[in-house]
């Protein structure tokens, strides 16, 4: 997606002629910008995703034990 962007921006810098180009480009750099922070926080989401169906796979786990009877708990307090 952020190569399309480049591109984009390199067509505008080739085809502009009507002397607005500097406010296009500058558009075109929010957008990057925009586009770098939003590839960022899917990133960060898809990693805390990750981390909650690890805490799934481990409550569905000690669900089973608890159902055949047969927990073990990973903390024993004294």
């Amino acid at each position: 997606m952020l190569e399309e962007l480049v591109s984009r921006l390199a067509v505008v810098v080739v085809g502009d002629s009507d002397g607005h180009l500097g406010r296009r480009v500058e558009a075109l750099e929010q957008e990057a910008v925009m586009l770098t922070l939003l590839n960022s926080r899917l990133k960060s989401l898809e990693a805390e995703q990750h981390l909650l169906n690890e805490e799934l796979a481990n409550v569905r786990r000690s669900s089973r034990r608890w159902r055949r009877g047969i927990y073990l708990p990973e903390f024993v307090y004294y």
